[in-house]
């Protein structure tokens, strides 16, 4: 907590290193960008002494709010980093796409999957074996600081524990040309030239369908767009 005490030589300012604002008036000195609302810090999570994610945006769309921050050679951020004596700084692009927030966030680690629960402020985050380490952190600091900065609590999974739901959707084959949610006069039209199930219709143009009795240009262009949707 900041505060002011009185000493012989006056009355001195007293400052906690571990609040997160010290950071933010630190990166204020260092980045005009920032002093100047061009560049909004956004959120601050820290583990004092020894690292700390900060989540920047610009309110200028010609402004890049991290290389603002970083500064050339990373002259600004080492420079904070030294005022914290050796702290750790990650800048991070805030943005409102909370999944690409989130992935930003539990940097360097790469994201498989991302299950939000709005409801219960939760998110379930999907990675390979080997991300995993990275996606917690030491001591699961890496994941603490992500949870803090986005607000949500975030849950570390291998992607091996979705096989089983993905496997599942796999499954679910599309087969005939009824399922492809066409109009009924449509379905009927392709039915009568034998062509009832999807596996007929692959591979073919808007123009093959078109040489199919019944099927003009516009119903042709619906049953290609029908097939898209099919794994």
């Amino acid at each position: 907590m900041d505060k002011v005490i009185k000493t012989s030589k006056g009355p001195q300012l007293l400052i906690s290193r571990t609040h997160p604002n010290l950071v933010r008036k630190l990166m204020e000195l260092e980045v005009p960008e920032i002093k100047s609302g061009l560049v909004e810090i956004k959120a601050i999570a820290r583990d004092p002494g020894v690292r700390c994610k900060i989540a920047v945006s610009s309110n200028d769309a010609k402004i890049d709010p991290i290389g603002s921050c970083v500064g050339q050679k990373g002259v600004r951020v080492k420079s904070v980093m030294y005022d914290l004596h050796g702290e750790r700084l990650d800048i991070i692009l805030w943005g409102a796409d909370l999944e690409a927030y989130i992935k930003a966030s539990l940097a360097p680690a790469k994201i498989s999957q991302i299950l939000i629960d709005d409801a219960n402020r939760r998110a379930t985050v999907y990675v390979a074996t080997d991300q995993r380490p990275l996606a917690i952190g030491k001591q699961g600091q890496n994941v603490k600081l992500a949870s803090e900065l986005v607000g949500l609590e975030i849950d570390i999974k291998d992607v091996s524990e979705l096989a089983p739901k993905i496997e599942g959707e796999e499954k679910k084959v599309v087969e005939k040309v009824a399922e492809l949610g066409l109009d009924s006069v449509i379905v009927e039209k392709l039915a009568a030239a034998n062509l009832s199930l999807v596996e007929q219709l692959k591979g073919l143009a808007e123009k093959d369908l078109m040489s199919v009795e019944g099927i003009d240009a516009e119903s042709a262009k619906k049953i290609v767009d029908a097939m898209k949707n099919v794994k």
